[in-house]
């Protein structure tokens, strides 16, 4: 199935660690899942971007799509938040923002209005994303303004296909979280 002495596989069950519960990985993978599937991403879109980091001590399998985080792990301080990419009407939805914490917003991009610019935000648990079906619908609505305004992230190279398949492969993903929390 997968080689653990593999660097690439050693890397990703570093990251897996890092996340330290095994609940809050599946639904983070879940979440990724979805993502995946309802923009229809293969591991050969030039857009995607998985990857795993050097190191956890800030992001745990980020997902970009071109220059963008559409959806990662993010410590801040000691607690680990699910950030994902949301609209640029976030801070005038006040439901919303009871829900998510603002990271930040992104920088904008060549000829992109300032107050067009999504955030990033985060929540304490990935569950709540999969859960709320408007901050769920608005951060997938968000990551597919991404996938239409360039055509290849400038973080490919860095792209890693055995992170792609822990989220699109049940069966992959079951066998590397029961090396790690057993």
């Amino acid at each position: 199935m997968v080689n653990e002495r593999d660097p690439e596989v050693r890397q990703l069950l570093r990251h897996l660690r890092a996340i330290g519960n095994a609940a809050w990985a599946r639904d983070y993978l879940t979440a990724a899942r979805l993502l995946i599937e309802s923009l229809e991403l293969d591991s050969s879109d030039l857009r995607l971007n998985t990857s795993i980091p050097k190191s956890t001590s800030r992001w745990i399998l980020p997902i970009t799509i071109n220059s963008r985080y559409v959806l990662t792990t993010d410590r801040v301080d000691q607690q680990l938040l699910t950030t994902v990419i949301w609209g640029p009407l976030y801070d005038r939805i006040p439901r919303i923002q009871r829900l998510a914490v603002p990271v930040w917003r992104f920088s904008p991009h060549r000829g992109e209005d300032v107050l067009e610019t999504p955030w990033l935000v985060g929540v304490e648990d990935p569950a709540v994303l999969l859960n709320d079906e408007e901050l769920r619908e608005g951060w997938l609505e968000a990551a597919r303004r991404e996938l239409e305004r360039i055509s290849a992230s400038p973080y490919r190279k860095h792209h890693s296909h055995i992170a792609y398949r822990i989220i699109v492969d049940s069966k992959l993903q079951e066998t590397l979280l029961e090396a790690v929390f057993g």
